[in-house]
């Protein structure tokens, strides 16, 4: 059978004649090939065969009907397949065979010479295969050098290839780059030695010599740096690659890659600083560095240990290796405990923290503090526990100190938490004693002197002035009442206060004032200063029961220092019972007291001790039983007087007409406010809150002469409600009023723009004295 057999040829014939294109079939297969053969004789006949079959070879011919060879060529050619094209035709001259060969056939026969139609099929079927096979080759050659430029690329490896014969050199872009070069620069080996650091420079010269002389190995590894020839960038590059020799030894090729590492240079020399910053903490830390060797619940003691063992412990650190140094020098009374934790916490839990004496080399033993935390390995074993000792000796010792300290915070706190409790109590109290006080002061004028009514009425204001002066109490315990200081000089306090003293102490007490005429002054509330030497004096009475000696003295203190600030100092002694420890350590706390049931509230010296800290000041005492008491109070003096302010006489109120708005959340206190208001003839506008305040304001056409507001309101406070209504109405006069507030205190630089402060629970005639005054003095 000829080879040929074997074969299928897919043919498409472009014939209009059948006997025509059965005899190409017949030639052909005779020629040795299986032929699978279809006819087409127009041009859409051609494209749907060209679209559904692939064709080994097409042969057409020159001349028919309606179509020809030309036009078929032409279709073929829009496919851009390649196929072979052969032109059978019964005549075609020399002439037209050269123009249908130009333009893309690629054989003619004449049909009268069929003879010639199996060689020419044979060869353009082996010329088609060659040229495919070359195609398909070059294709290949193209993917993988593609997949070659991309993997250089995504490794960012620069390529080289030196020629030393010839002294050519082929570099990729990336490698010019890494030598600060753009692409397409002119290279040679000259101008690349030359972009090397020159400190390297001579190195790598001499490493591509010893390279390039016979009987090298031929392997090329070396980083160095390059300074770009263009771009002045330093760089640190790695390159790698392989010198190439003919038979006599010669150096014929190098090629190689290059790669930036920069960043892995910068990178290890932030480790390698980062590493000898570590040591050198380690060495400076108070802290001993250590690990110790576990092997299953076995704790081998210690494998490392830093250096600065010798400073803190006194230790060279090749003594302590091993557990015998950890357990001889753990104090003897602690090594059970020590044991213990280290069996269940760092076997168990993998950390332990704990505190033991350790004996230092000098044979003293220190408070050591021991955290230790277990580590494993990569088998995930227990490996070591890594830990730290610090030496807490001077702690322990000052713990003895710290809990002094902390009992005296204690104190403290017990005194802030009652304080807190007294002024919320306060607070609601002294709204309501307001409105008790003042409709019974009102109620009381109107009841005829003698009459029962009267009496009872008169009962209920002195409760309520008791009342008044509890909760005021309160608000001094508490250091939350509004403070209405001043500068004052403590002379003119204790002068004041010994009027009465004669009076409250009683005639078998003598009193002895030691005043320094110099006295500095002093930032204070003058009504509670008052209060601070009466309640002393009280105190002092009650310690005096067969009468005795009470001594009232101020001096200056000069300051230690040129940067302390000079104190002035008030002290009250007396030669009472005197008191015992016991009763000094409980001596500020509110409502103890040594009294008898019904005979104090203990809120006395409490409420002494709020208004010195309220000052800034210090008060210590000293006593003893059976000698007496002192207390000396400190406080921060100032430089200068300050301006006195006259105390407003409520014994002849002048009624008025102006209009006033008064502003007040709580009900009953604003009918109370109002009423005495009118009563006084005033024009009064109420308001609920600081909204309907603001209505009222504009919604009123005449003048507003005053607003009288409660200073902590739900909506907004009234110091930004008085801010409000002065830019609506700048000639307007502002009256505060209240009881307690941390508010207050804590924005009392905003009170200046009030023209009054009225401390509830204020009576009706104070309160028509305070509107009167307001209202006459000039603004």
């Amino acid at each position: 059978m000829n080879r040929k057999m074997a074969e299928t040829l897919r043919l498409l014939q472009v014939e209009d004649s059948e006997s025509d294109a059965a005899l190409v079939v017949r030639l052909l297969r005779k020629a040795g090939y299986d032929v699978h053969s279809k006819r087409v004789d127009g041009p859409g006949d051609m494209r749907a065969a060209l679209d559904t079959e692939a064709w080994d070879v097409i042969i057409a011919d020159h001349r028919m009907g309606q179509f020809d060879a030309p036009g078929a060529l032409k279709i073929l050619h829009e496919t851009g397949r390649d196929i072979p094209f052969i032109v059978a035709s019964g005549s075609i001259g020399e002439e037209l065979a050269v123009t249908m060969m130009k333009s893309g056939a690629h054989d003619y026969v004449l049909k009268n010479n069929l003879a010639r139609l199996a060689p020419a099929v044979d060869r353009e079927i082996r010329e088609a295969r060659t040229r495919r096979e070359r195609i398909e080759a070059e294709k290949k050659l193209r993917d993988s050098e593609e997949r070659l430029a991309l993997a250089v690329q995504a490794t960012q490896l620069g390529t080289f290839d030196y020629l030393p014969q010839t002294g050519n050199m082929i570099w990729s872009d990336l490698t010019r780059r890494h030598f600060g070069l753009s692409p397409g620069a002119p290279i040679s080996f000259d101008i690349a030695l030359c972009a090397v650091h020159p400190e390297d420079r001579e190195s790598a010269a001499r490493k591509v010599l010893e390279l390039l002389r016979p009987g090298s190995d031929g392997h090329w590894a070396a980083e160095f740096r390059t300074i770009g020839r263009e771009d002045r960038a330093a760089r640190w590059i790695s390159s790698w690659g392989r010198a190439f020799f003919d038979a006599q030894g010669r150096p014929v090729r190098f090629v190689g890659v290059t790669l930036d590492v920069t960043e892995r240079r910068s990178l290890e020399e932030q480790f390698r600083r980062t590493q000898q910053r570590l040591r050198h903490v380690v060495a400076s830390s108070p802290a001993v560095l250590f690990t110790m060797g576990i092997t299953g619940n076995e704790i081998h003691g210690v494998s490392w240990i830093s250096d600065n063992v010798k400073e803190v412990l006194g230790y060279p650190p090749e003594v302590t290796i091993g557990a015998a140094w950890w357990m001889d020098g753990t104090h003897p009374d602690d090594l059970a405990m020590v044991r213990a934790r280290a069996a269940a916490d760092l076997l168990g839990r993998g950390y332990m923290e704990c505190e033991f004496r350790f004996r230092h080399a000098d044979g003293t033993y220190r408070w050591t503090r021991c955290e230790i935390r277990r580590i494993h390995d990569e088998t995930g074993l227990r490996s070591e526990g890594v830990g730290a000792w610090s030496d807490i000796t001077g702690r322990k010792v000052a713990e003895e100190e710290q809990a002094r300290l902390r009992e005296q915070l204690q104190q403290a706190q017990k005194l802030e938490s009652v304080g807190r409790l007294a002024g919320g109590i306060a607070h609601d109290f002294n709204n309501l004693l307001t409105v008790i006080n003042g409709y019974s002061s009102m109620l009381l004028k109107q009841a005829p002197p003698g009459d029962g009514i009267h009496e009872g009425l008169a009962e209920i204001q002195l409760a309520g002035e008791r009342a008044a002066a509890l909760s005021r109490q309160l608000l001094m315990l508490s250091r939350k009442s509004v403070v209405q200081t001043r500068n004052v000089n403590l002379n003119d306090i204790v002068a004041e206060v010994e009027k009465m003293l004669e009076r409250v102490i009683g005639e078998d007490i003598r009193v002895e004032c030691l005043l320094d005429p110099a006295l500095g002054y002093v930032l204070a509330d003058p009504g509670r200063w008052n209060q601070v030497l009466m309640n002393l004096a009280v105190n002092a009475r009650d310690a005096m029961p067969r009468g005795g000696t009470l001594r009232i003295e101020t001096a200056n203190l000069d300051p230690a220092g040129s940067d302390q600030r000079r104190q002035v100092q008030l002290k009250v002694s007396d030669t009472g019972v005197g008191m015992t420890q016991e009763v000094l350590s409980h001596l500020f706390e509110p409502f103890f007291t040594t009294k008898k049931p019904g005979e104090g509230t203990g809120l006395g010296l409490a409420t002494v001790y709020g208004i010195v800290q309220q000052c800034g000041g210090s008060i210590q005492v000293h006593s003893e039983p059976g000698n007496g008491a002192t207390f000396t109070i400190r406080l921060p003096g100032i430089d200068a007087p300050g301006a006195q302010e006259a105390q407003g006489d409520t014994r002849s109120i002048a009624r008025g007409t102006e209009t006033i708005l008064v502003v007040e959340d709580q009900e009953q206190l604003r009918t109370l406010a109002v009423r005495v208001l009118r009563k006084y003839g005033y024009r009064v506008l109420e308001a609920a809150g600081p909204a309907e305040a603001l209505a009222c304001s504009a919604g009123c056409h005449d003048d507003i002469h005053l607003v009288l507001t409660d200073i902590v309101m739900p909506e907004m406070s009234g110091i930004d409600l008085a801010g409000q209504l002065l830019q609506m109405r700048p000639d307007l006069k502002i009256a505060f009023m209240s009881g307690y507030s941390e508010k207050v205190n804590a924005e009392s630089h905003r009170l200046e723009v009030a023209d009054a402060y009225l401390a509830k629970p204020f009576s009706p005639e104070a309160l028509a004295a305070t509107v009167r005054a307001v209202l006459d003095r000039p603004r």
